[in-house]
């Protein structure tokens, strides 16, 4: 019996054949905690091989499951948030590019995944909390796109402490800035390296989109503070029925956000880092 989590990509022939067979001796639940899966997903694979399911509740729901923990991690790198530096920085970046799960009042999960050319920091966020589990690599359907690198994990606390500070689930729109690192530096640099955008060439320059319009007032805010200055760019569009604003920084600006938020620090994405290492030497 396979013991490596597959919730994501589909099972194989042979996979399918072995749930069938185990199926024969064991429960569906069982069968989810071998492979790591959620029951609903085990009790799909039986119903499209035509397996009778021989309790017709059995799998149907997945809010009573709590997975095994495979991946084992510091279930106190968010405490005494304010005072880490690399703690503020992956807050940032688990309010712009992560993923939160909240099933109910024990079980929780936190995910970090990033495209190939960023995987550096997944594996930075792995060290972070301690992880003893794999980065996993998830080939794209299209080929156009790139194979994404994740480490995911579960734990209620470092949930229930991502909440308080807003990083909750289903956030996209609905993004908010805790005053407690309202003006914090790494937290920024953890935003910026999820939602931001940095170049040299053709427009030297640093920017910002987002359709959280406190996530986009409160960079703004931070951005005037760094800055000292009016001179922002802003654009508005409509994105997927929700209005998509931008905020740009460019010339003397960009170079003075780009000392604030990349230098003197111990953690960022390696290709951001480079390019803001051109803004400030150039």
């Amino acid at each position: 019996m396979g013991t490596k989590r597959n919730n994501h990509g589909p099972f194989t022939e042979a996979q399918e054949q072995q749930i069938e067979d185990a199926y024969k001796e064991h429960s569906i639940y069982w069968i989810a905690q071998q492979w790591d899966a959620y029951p609903d997903r085990i009790r799909g694979v039986l119903v499209k091989r035509g397996v009778k399911i021989r309790n017709y509740r059995e799998g149907i729901t997945r809010r009573t499951y709590v997975p095994p923990r495979r991946n084992s991690v510091n279930d106190h790198a968010f405490d005494n948030l304010e005072d880490n530096d690399v703690a503020c920085y992956f807050l940032g970046l688990l309010l712009t590019d992560g993923t939160i799960l909240k099933r109910n009042y024990r079980s929780g999960f936190v995910s970090l995944s990033q495209a190939e050319d960023n995987k550096d920091i997944v594996f930075k966020f792995r060290d972070f909390m301690s992880g003893s589990g794999d980065v996993t690599e998830l080939a794209p359907k299209d080929p156009k796109h790139q194979v994404r690198f994740t480490f995911k994990f579960s734990s209620i606390h470092i949930v229930n402490v991502l909440e308080s500070y807003g990083v909750v689930e289903r956030k996209t729109s609905n993004q908010t800035v805790d005053p407690r690192v309202a003006n914090n530096r790494h937290f920024w640099r953890g935003v910026f390296d999820g939602d931001g955008h940095i170049e040299v060439n053709p427009r030297t320059g640093l920017r910002l989109s987002t359709t959280s319009p406190i996530l986009f007032s409160e960079w703004e805010r931070y951005a005037r503070l760094v800055t000292g200055t009016d001179n922002i760019v802003y654009r508005r569009e409509l994105e997927t029925n929700k209005i998509e604003q931008t905020l740009w920084l460019t010339g003397t600006e960009a170079k003075v956000m780009a000392i604030m938020l990349y230098t003197d620090h111990t953690v960022s994405i390696n290709r951001k880092q480079q390019i803001a290492d051109a803004i400030i030497d150039g």
